[in-house]
């Protein structure tokens, strides 16, 4: 069987990892994607005048289409709501693969980006087109089905556990103290000086992770400091690394709860609180935004400590640490990768 996953290109590399992931373990199958433009412009994904994708997927002509992130949140697939396009943009392939019975899937996070606003987009386009949704998680973790409040939704929710290739957690002694932002963004810039200011206080070992956007001034900073500075890491790298720390301070998406839970490092989460999805209930109302969804979930199963932006300074900080110091993390389902051997083979 051929499966093709097709992934809206952004800045969001947890998006592209997790296709990675899935793309592992089956035997013939396809990633359609971009390149990131470093913007997060839906429009950036189709051609102006051509739909260059449809073509892509008839020559490979799939048996099964996976698309990452859409119906929910990827709207620039849809002409709808992407009027540069000449197009059908997503629709000209679901129109086709329906056409011909061809298995269609959305594949989302845990936490699906659900506004109450698209409900009936969202409905019309799973009802219309799809055969499921395939959640990647663990539903002891999070189980996506509880925060779907959209009753016109007619099609199978499918939780796969979660995906990855195998990694054996280093345990013996573990030491210092690994600082992350992924994607980089001004604002991560105050829980970096933060850091600097409180290895200064307390010592020890310090390793910081920076990227192609990390500023000048932060870069001067960090090698003034004499820490250890590595520059965008592969997955695999980076979850070495987080092995072998004895805490990690990062902001917590999908794709870095994973490396966290899979590699079992105490972590202080520093959701991200701007431009993040949110979360309703069943009235509609948002409680939560994603990250912080998450990270108050993991802390209350003694997977980190939640240090939230407006609260952080070296105090809390430390104490955020100590507290991390204390505990021993426990997996989840991680044997998602025999649940997509079954599915797509």
């Amino acid at each position: 069987m051929k499966t093709l996953f097709l992934v809206q290109s952004n800045v969001g590399k947890g998006h592209h990892s997790r296709v990675n992931a899935f793309n592992n373990y089956i035997d013939d199958s396809r990633i359609i994607t971009k390149s990131f433009t470093g913007e997060g412009n839906d429009i950036d994904f189709f051609n102006y005048e051509k739909n260059d994708l449809l073509q892509m997927y008839r020559d490979y002509d799939p048996d099964t289409i996976v698309t990452e992130g859409f119906p929910f949140g990827r709207y620039g697939w849809h002409p709808h709501f992407n009027k540069t396009i000449e197009h059908g943009g997503i629709i000209d392939i679901l129109d086709d693969a329906k056409r011909r019975s061809k298995g269609i899937y959305s594949l989302d996070r845990d936490i699906p980006w659900v506004e109450p606003e698209q409900y009936r987009f969202h409905a019309s386009v799973l009802n219309e087109y799809y055969n499921g949704i395939l959640f990647h998680t663990d539903n002891n973790f999070i189980d996506p089905t509880t925060l779907i409040h959209n009753p016109i939704i007619d099609v199978d929710y499918i939780s796969t556990n979660y995906v990855t290739q195998s990694f054996k957690p280093y345990e013996e002694y573990r030491n210092g103290i690994m600082v992350s932002g992924g994607d980089w963004y001004p604002h991560i810039e105050k829980y970096y000086d933060t850091a600097l200011e409180l290895q200064k206080k307390i010592g020890g070992q310090w390793t910081y992770i920076v990227g192609d956007r990390t500023s000048k001034e932060m870069l001067a900073k960090l090698v003034d400091s004499n820490s250890s500075v590595i520059h965008k890491p592969n997955i695999n790298e980076y979850r070495e690394l987080l092995a072998y720390n004895e805490v990690s301070i990062s902001e917590i998406g999908a794709g870095t709860w994973l490396d966290v839970n899979l590699t079992k490092t105490p972590c202080v989460m520093i959701p991200k609180q701007f431009n993040n999805g949110g979360v309703w209930n069943t009235m509609g109302e948002m409680i939560s935004h994603e990250q912080k969804y998450r990270a108050d979930h993991y802390e209350i199963e003694g997977g980190g400590k939640v240090l939230l932006y407006d609260d952080i300074n070296i105090d809390t900080m430390n104490d955020a640490i100590e507290y991390c110091r204390k505990l021993k993390v426990q997996r989840y389902n991680m044997n998602g990768k025999e649940y997509v051997r079954k599915f797509f083979n």
